[in-house]
């Protein structure tokens, strides 16, 4: 076996592809080709795109639809709250911090 000789593989006739288009019919097949799978692609991808966000939509109602008694609960447990709260007056919320001095009497003070 000698190493100047390069091994013929099968489909392989020099060109890189292995096969070459022939001509101006070739080249507008191909051409009519690549633009016929351009368009499906991006007809699926639309199609795709339109499904999913028919999904979305239907968990989304499907989950405001399950969600509407806790809804209507929180709004009147929060209505309830704020009459029952002593800090909120008339609607408005006083938020502040209490500080309390004690001061003991029973203790004499020291002398210095």
């Amino acid at each position: 076996m000698t190493l100047d000789r390069e091994t013929a593989r099968i489909g392989y006739n020099g060109n890189r592809l292995g096969w070459r288009v022939q001509g101006v019919v070739g080249k507008l097949l191909a051409l009519a080709t690549g633009a016929v799978l351009l368009v499906g692609a991006v007809a699926i991808s639309i199609a795709v795109f339109a499904a999913a966000a028919a999904g979305l939509l239907v968990v989304g109602l499907y989950v405001w639809w399950k969600t509407r008694d806790l809804r209507k609960q929180m709004r009147a447990a929060s209505s309830n709250h704020a009459v029952s709260n002593p800090a909120v007056i008339d609607g408005e919320i006083i938020e502040g911090e209490v500080v309390e001095r004690t001061i003991i009497r029973d203790v004499p003070p020291r002398d210095p």
